[in-house]
C-alpha cells in the first residue's frame, strides 16, 4: 500500500533557512545508500521503503554545524562517533559519512528499506554498522553495553522535545551536538521544527521553515501518544510484523 505521506521526513519538507552553503561535493565515493535520485518536495512512498527527500540530506552536507570538526572531532573525523536513528534507506547515514564520519552507527526499526538500499552486500565501509531496533532498544543495548558517548546523533522523526533533550544528555560527549525535528507542541505529531542541542542540552538553534515549506516527519513509533497512519497500533499491513519496537 502506498501513502502520500512518506516514510520519514516528508510532504514539503526541508532544512535550515539562512544557513546553507554553497553545494560542497562527496568527501569520498564510497556507497553506503544507493538511494533514489529523484529529488521531490512532495513524494509518494511506501511506510517501510521510502527514501527521505534527498533535498534534506544534501543540505546536511552543506550544514558546517554538523561536520565533525565542529563536534569535538580533531583531525579527519577518523575518531569521532556519529549516531544516525531513524536511518531508513540510509541516505542520512551516507550524508554523515559524505562530510567525514568515520564511525557510524545506523539505528531503524524496520530494516526493509536498509535492505532494499543500503550497499549490505557490496560491504558497507568500514565503520559503518546497522543495528535494527528500535531508539529505545537500541539505548537499552547501549547503556548495558559501552556506554561510548556519540560526537553527533542525528534524529530522523518526530520527538517530543522533552525526549531530544534526554538523549542529548545521555548519549553527547563533550562537544558534541544532536539534531533533531521535535514537536511544535507537545504530542502533536503534525508541525515541528529543528533544534540543535548542545551536550548539556541547551538549544542552540531552532528552525522550522524554508519559504513556504513546513517541517513534517514520521511520529516516534515508541511515543504512546503515536498519531498517524505510521504508527503501529493502527496499521494493518505484513510490513509492521518485523519493527522492532
Amino acid at each position: 500500500m502506498r501513502s502520500p505521506l512518506g516514510r520519514r521526513a516528508v510532504l514539503h519538507a526541508t532544512l535550515w533557512a539562512g544557513v546553507l552553503h554553497p553545494a560542497r561535493p562527496p568527501a569520498t565515493a564510497a556507497v553506503i545508500s544507493r538511494g533514489n535520485a529523484e529529488l521531490s518536495n512532495s513524494i509518494i512512498a511506501s511506510r517501510d521503503t521510502n527514501i527521505s527527500p534527498k533535498e534534506i540530506y544534501n543540505q546536511l552536507r552543506n550544514e558546517d554545524a554538523l561536520l565533525p570538526n565542529r563536534n569535538g572531532v580533531d583531525g579527519s573525523g577518523g575518531s569521532g562517533r556519529a549516531l544516525d536513528l531513524g536511518a531508513g534507506a540510509g541516505v542520512s547515514t551516507q550524508a554523515l559519512y559524505d562530510v567525514g564520519w568515520r564511525s557510524i552507527v545506523a539505528v531503524d526499526p524496520s530494516r526493509l528499506a536498509w535492505d532494499a538500499y543500503a550497499a549490505v552486500g557490496d560491504k558497507l565501509p568500514e565503520g559503518v554498522r546497522f543495528e535494527h531496533a528500535s531508539d529505545e532498544q537500541y539505548l537499552a543495548r547501549w547503556e548495558s553495553a559501552s556506554r561510548e558517548r556519540f560526537n553527533l546523533v542525528i534524529i530522523n522523526y518526530a520527538v517530543n522535545h522533552d525526549k531530544a533533550v534526554r538523549l542529548a544528555k545521555l548519549l553527547l560527549a563533550p562537544g558534541g551536538h544532536l539534531l533533531a525535528p521535535t514537536n511544535v507542541q507537545q504530542d502533536y505529531w503534525f508541525n515541528q521544527a529543528y533544534e540543535f542541542f548542545d551536550d548539556e542540552a541547551n538549544v542552540l538553534w531552532t528552525r522550522g521553515t524554508l519559504g513556504s515549506y513546513s517541517v513534517l516527519f514520521q511520529p516516534d513509533f515508541t511515543s504512546s501518544s503515536c498519531q498517524g497512519q505510521w504508527c503501529p497500533n493502527i496499521r494493518n499491513d505484513d510490513a509492521v510484523r518485523q519493527l522492532k519496537l
